[in-house]
């Protein structure tokens, strides 16, 4: 019997069933953690590959998407489209906020696709240069 088991054994009858309890609680964590660390430190570089492919083939989607939609077919030059991990963020400049939050409901659409991030630009018809209005009563000079 080994030591560690010994001492596990003397604590078992000295504390009772609260530490029979832990003790098996524990025990199976602890082998599921040493067969993990057991793993090559690079396993997970499959995943990042096999999540490199998934973007790719997401920009993909929704750029076809982008283009065979008729309300963003015109546009779908100027709205350049980048995928991480599901997430698409859309950037560019269209001719109208109708556009660009088409746009984002077309990508959206696309199977995979987790979110949508909306960079587009647009213009816009007010005038963006804060006027100055005097306070009422107040004079002139």
């Amino acid at each position: 019997m080994s030591k560690f088991i010994r001492t596990k054994a003397f604590i078992l009858q000295t504390r009772g069933l609260t530490v029979i309890a832990a003790f098996l609680c524990v025990l199976p964590f602890a082998s599921h953690v040493a067969a993990q660390s057991a793993q090559p430190a690079n396993s997970h570089a499959g995943i990042a590959a096999t999540d490199d492919l998934n973007d790719t083939a997401m920009t993909q989607k929704v750029k076809e998407a982008l283009t065979s939609d008729k309300d963003t077919s015109g546009a779908s030059s100027a709205i350049h489209v980048l995928v991480t991990h599901g997430v698409v963020t859309l950037s560019g400049d269209v001719t109208s906020q109708a556009t660009a939050e088409h746009a984002q409901q077309v990508a959206a659409r696309v199977t995979g696709v987790r979110d949508v991030v909306n960079d587009v630009k647009y213009p816009t018809t007010t005038d963006s240069t804060p006027g100055v209005i005097p306070p009422a009563g107040s004079t002139q000079r």
